[in-house]
């Protein structure tokens, strides 16, 4: 049984990735051209062409390349106008989905509701470090890591201490103090109604 619908959409990343460059939205470059943003978009999300019926460069496309400093081409080669359809749903099985997500944290156990409470989860402790000093949080965050990196590299807290030239004691101190300070009520309180 396929449990999954999949929709694809292909956009045209060579002219994404020019706007992005430039730290431009869509809206700022459809003024800049100028042109309409609603034509700048489907050029970029592909369901413009970027060439008329004649297969000759349309102006638009023409005036575009020219804003990055390239040519047409340079933007909509050959396999990127070869595209015709830009949307397509299919239905996959889990096994093509793990596939398709690659190496991320996909779990066909996990519900929306559990993704959703593990992110809230996961903020409300950020929220919580982000009132502690750098320092604070950089050791809380290594003692949470510890365990971890101690078992593929070998190296503990007294090797961070170290190469932070202070004591592996004044590593224990400073944690003491970010942990006393975590336990406060008005930070407590918070990651106990997520956690």
């Amino acid at each position: 049984m396929k449990e999954f619908r999949v929709q694809i959409r292909i956009k045209n990343n060579l002219l994404q990735q020019r706007r992005e460059e430039l730290g431009l939205t869509q809206h700022e470059i459809a003024k800049q051209i100028p042109m309409s943003y609603h034509l700048y978009n489907a050029l970029e999300c592909m369901r413009e062409k970027p060439f008329n019926k004649k297969s000759k460069w349309r102006e638009v496309a023409i005036r575009l390349a020219a804003f990055f400093g390239l040519l047409p081409e340079d933007i909509w080669p050959g396999e990127v106008c070869a595209v015709e359809k830009t949307k397509a749903e299919r239905c996959v099985d889990s096994e093509t989905m793990r596939a398709l997500v690659g190496n991320c944290s996909y779990n066909s156990s996990q519900n929306p509701e559990r993704l959703l409470m593990a992110k809230e989860r996961k903020e409300a402790v950020n929220e919580a470090l982000e009132t502690l000093t750098e320092r604070e949080q950089e050791i809380i965050r290594r003692r949470c890591e510890e365990s971890q990196s101690y078992r593929e590299t070998g190296r503990g807290m007294n090797y961070y201490g170290n190469a932070k030239d202070i004591s592996g004691s004044r590593v224990m101190q400073i944690e003491a103090k970010a942990i006393r300070k975590l336990r406060h009520p008005s930070r407590s309180n918070k990651l106990r109604e997520v956690l």
